[in-house]
């Protein structure tokens, strides 16, 4: 038992910078497992040699990594949806955006999306010569003079419901519009906006 023991001993003593002797070599897991490891190398093979406790704890750390990276986007979209019908008049747009805390409103046609306006759209033809009226005459002038087509964006940046978190926060970023419909085929099924973004990095923290 003495011999096995100053064996194991000598071993532990081999100077790691002498390739032929080495037997441990220092090995990094991913950088989400947040360890360090002097893994067991065999002068047979490449193949780490590593406790069933400490492989597990590692690769758990790093599939939640993972998981939060991949997140699905359904985690962070909001279904409970407020939408405007394409036959409707621009004034409905108007009091939806108006009276709700919410700045886009998606067109659709049955439940397929086909647009998406703004306040901002419908800011920038109230601000001149009918911004002095009030509700009922401005939302006679409107009806009279727009439709909603002619308004709304046509061609809304939209993602999949198959999409991640990552993929809502790279569109959103790249684009100039805080709000991104979320599409199953073409049927709307929720929004995602900026300040769902900014929550759900709050709550990793």
């Amino acid at each position: 038992m003495r011999r096995v023991l100053d064996c194991r001993a000598d071993r532990a003593a081999v100077s790691l910078s002498s390739t032929k002797a080495t037997h441990f070599r220092e090995r990094r897991l991913p950088a989400a497992a947040g360890m360090t490891i002097a893994a067991h190398l065999s002068h047979q093979s490449d193949r780490v040699s590593l406790s069933p406790f400490v492989w597990n704890s590692a690769r758990q750390r790093w599939d939640q990594q993972s998981m939060k990276k991949n997140e699905s986007i359904a985690k962070i979209m909001s279904s409970d949806l407020v939408t405007i019908d394409q036959s409707q008049p621009v004034s409905k747009a108007r009091q939806l955006l108006e009276s709700g805390d919410r700045h886009h409103l998606p067109v659709v046609d049955g439940d397929d999306l086909v647009g998406i306006i703004s306040w901002n759209d419908i800011l920038r033809v109230t601000f001149g010569d009918f911004g002095d009226q009030d509700g009922r005459s401005l939302d006679a002038i409107l009806d009279h003079t727009y439709k909603l087509s002619d308004l709304a964006n046509a061609q809304p940046v939209s993602i999949q419901v198959s999409g991640t978190v990552r993929d809502a926060a790279h569109q959103l970023a790249s684009n100039n519009f805080h709000s991104l419909p979320v599409v199953d085929g073409n049927k709307l099924v929720g929004i995602v906006t900026s300040t769902d973004l900014i929550q759900y990095l709050v709550d990793q923290y």
